[in-house]
């Protein structure tokens, strides 16, 4: 539900993008699920903080949300050593596998293109932007100077269902303040690994 999934003209070839190797940032994400059979989408607002851990590959999220007028609470660890997705919404704990490498989330996709770059606000900040296609999905993904995010939009088709989900990055700072945000969740302790299907 708030994976990472937690992703913008002449378009070039390009070397991929991957972030930098330990960092933290706020997140405001927006998103929108049409169901097949369902007239309206459902909306979904949520806000973040995200732990990123290169060397260990992992990453860690927790924040809130509104979603069909239901207000709410996530946290998500993904452990990629032991290929684990530990999520808590709302107080009830999910434990599934991880099934794809770190390395598709830690860069973009082996087949993005770039623009030429662009500039945001007042301060001009340079910004490349990435695009490419991936699980029935067009990505846009902008970064400053040195793969640093910004900005992100996706949409498409995923299980059958019309998405659209864009982002934005703030407050990023290099570095891991609190390495327990890495724990597992104590809603999760105990708890089996479930399988999807």
């Amino acid at each position: 539900m708030f994976s990472l999934a937690v992703l913008f003209s002449l378009i070039l070839l390009s070397e991929q993008c991957c972030v930098p190797s330990e960092w933290e940032v706020e997140q405001l994400v927006t998103s929108a699920t049409k169901s097949a059979g369902k007239t309206v989408p459902t909306v979904s607002k949520s806000m973040l903080k995200l732990s990123w851990d290169t060397p260990l590959r992992r990453y860690a999220f927790i924040g809130s949300y509104i979603s069909g007028g239901k207000a709410g609470s996530f946290r998500t660890l993904g452990d990629y050593i032991s290929n684990v997705n530990y999520e808590v919404i709302d107080g009830k704990c999910n434990v599934t596998k991880i099934t794809k490498p770190f390395s598709s989330i830690q860069c973009t996709n082996a087949n993005a293109t770039t623009s030429s770059p662009g500039f945001l606000g007042l301060n001009q900040l340079q910004v490349t932007q990435y695009t490419w296609q991936e699980d029935g999905l067009t990505n846009y993904m902008n970064y400053a100077t040195g793969c640093i995010p910004v900005s992100y939009t996706s949409f498409g088709l995923a299980n059958n269902d019309r998405v659209y989900r864009s982002g934005s990055f703030e407050n990023l700072t290099v570095g891991i303040k609190d390495r327990s945000v890495f724990n597992i969740p104590p809603e999760c302790r105990g708890s089996s690994l479930n399988t999807l299907g």
